[in-house]
């Protein structure tokens, strides 16, 4: 069972970014029913303490104070990821997070958090280096309330993953 936290985006921002994404000719678009933030990838390791009703009960106590949050530039990981960052509350949403549910710090499978939403994943030709982004327009202008946390399951399949919510935060 492949398990990550996150933060999904409400539906019209969803919407907005699915038309950005129709602006640029591509393959390997995210479908929009999974864009999210990210605030840790578990995988199938749960911490020492806690088993996945623990971790689901402990999602389900967490609370935060809602926070503004925007869409900013575009970037990219590699030749293969390309994203729109976000900015806002999110490291302290994530330090919180990784506190509440038992993580100890600095533990992330990918050190380094960059909140983000990916976009699409791709293979840029000849297969390495960067990805040149001038070839990108800039993403909407979009702002949206951070208002609670996700547990999710990934289920890989044939079509791409598949994302079961299994708790939330109050």
């Amino acid at each position: 069972m492949r398990l990550f936290i996150a933060v999904a985006l409400p539906d019209d921002e969803r919407a907005q970014l699915a038309r950005y994404q129709e602006q640029v000719d591509v393959a390997g678009l995210r479908p929009a029913r999974q864009f999210h933030v990210t605030l840790r990838f578990i995988g199938e390791q749960l911490p020492d303490d806690c088993d996945l009703d623990a971790l689901k009960e402990r999602l389900s106590r967490f609370c935060f104070r809602p926070f503004d949050a925007s869409l900013t530039a575009i970037g990219s990981f590699g030749s293969r990821v390309v994203w729109t960052g976000v900015s806002g509350a999110w490291q302290e949403l994530k330090r919180n997070v990784d506190d509440a549910l038992g993580f100890p710090a600095g533990q992330d499978a990918e050190p380094g958090f960059v909140p983000h939403v990916t976009l699409f994943r791709a293979k840029m030709p000849g297969g390495s280096g960067t990805m040149d982004l001038t070839r990108f327009p800039a993403p909407p202008t979009l702002r949206f309330t951070v208002s609670h946390v996700t547990l999710y399951e990934s289920t890989l399949t044939s079509q791409g993953p598949v994302y079961t919510a299994l708790a939330q935060s109050i």
